[in-house]
């Protein structure tokens, strides 16, 4: 299950040092509603339990890749401007959602439909 998973990441995270439970904070479910309700799309289940037990901090871990809750508004335009950039011909559809940026060289994303 995914939310075995993300409790089993965190206690390794905090037994490693990376981070302390202290260091650990979930989104709230308002949160989340409303990363679903500006981008008009229906996160999956499994990117919320990841949400709701560690996506606004995790200690140190990641650091220099943005994909925090408070990075996330303006990790789409990272994006766009990394294709741009590389003068791709790939272009995000309306229903992907860009959840992760790497110092600037690179993202993740995942199509919500």
């Amino acid at each position: 299950m995914m939310a075995d998973y993300i409790d089993e990441l965190i206690n390794r995270l905090i037994d490693v040092g990376i981070a302390t439970s202290d260091a650990i904070e979930p989104c709230t479910p308002e949160q989340i509603a409303n990363i679903e309700k500006s981008n008009s799309i229906s996160l999956p289940k499994s990117y919320k339990i990841f949400l709701s037990k560690m996506g606004s901090k995790a200690g140190t871990f990641m650091r220099g890749t943005d994909f925090y809750y408070r990075h996330l508004p303006k990790l789409r335009g990272c994006a766009e401007e990394l294709l741009k950039e590389w003068d791709c011909s790939f272009t995000l559809s309306e229903t992907d959602f860009v959840f992760l940026c790497h110092q600037g060289s690179q993202f993740m994303y995942f199509d919500t439909d």
